[in-house]
């Protein structure tokens, strides 16, 4: 078990022998770039990490922090074989996991090099969004100081671009979420001539 704020390891570790699974509780994976912190995930039950340095035997390439009060299932080398073994249907979403993390390497990257704070802001706020049904507005699930995080921009900034959309009636901010009310406008920012 783990307290908000303890360090469960630290990126350049070299002793990268356990993997995690999420019991309960938030576990931020952070990593230090040009000398700031960027926020890569926010994991939560179910989830795991540390699974690189197991499964490579290399020193971890995050550093990874509770949130809350955390309980894991901590498993090394031998334990993660045996529950690969035991439970297949474990492997497959293992496997799913370490796709979607190449995938969203790749995207987060292809976001930190955007030059235009704006564009950064917004291309995030598309990225994370999610459509719920026909009368659900489709939103972003973090609030400014994450998605400050995430796009390795101070809160100020980011509280500059989100207030211009709030003023045009693009956006909605809440201290969790951030509704797109003008889902289409901002696409167009991204990509124009769409």
């Amino acid at each position: 078990t783990y307290d908000e704020d303890d360090v469960i390891f630290c990126e350049y570790e070299v002793e990268g022998e356990q993997c995690y699974v999420i019991h309960a509780g938030e576990v931020a994976i952070t990593k230090i770039s040009e000398g700031v912190e960027k926020t890569l995930a926010i994991l939560k039950s179910g989830d795991i990490f540390g699974e690189m340095s197991v499964l490579e035997n290399k020193p971890r390439t995050a550093t990874a922090i509770a949130l809350s009060s955390v309980t894991v299932l901590a498993l090394d080398y031998s334990g993660l074989l045996a529950l690969v073994k035991a439970q297949p249907e474990f492997a497959h979403k293992l496997g799913v996991i370490l796709g979607q993390r190449i995938v969203q390497s790749y995207r987060h990257l292809h976001n930190l090099v955007i030059d235009s704070p704006k564009l950064r802001v917004v291309d995030m706020l598309l990225w994370k969004s999610h459509e719920g049904g026909s009368s659900e507005t489709p939103y972003t699930p973090m609030g400014p100081s994450e998605l400050a995080e995430f796009v390795a921009l101070s809160v100020d900034e980011v509280d500059h671009v989100l207030n211009e959309f709030v003023k045009v009636g693009r956006l909605k901010v809440y201290a969790d979420k951030i509704e797109l009310l003008d889902l289409r406008s901002l696409k167009r920012l991204i990509k124009p001539g769409t």
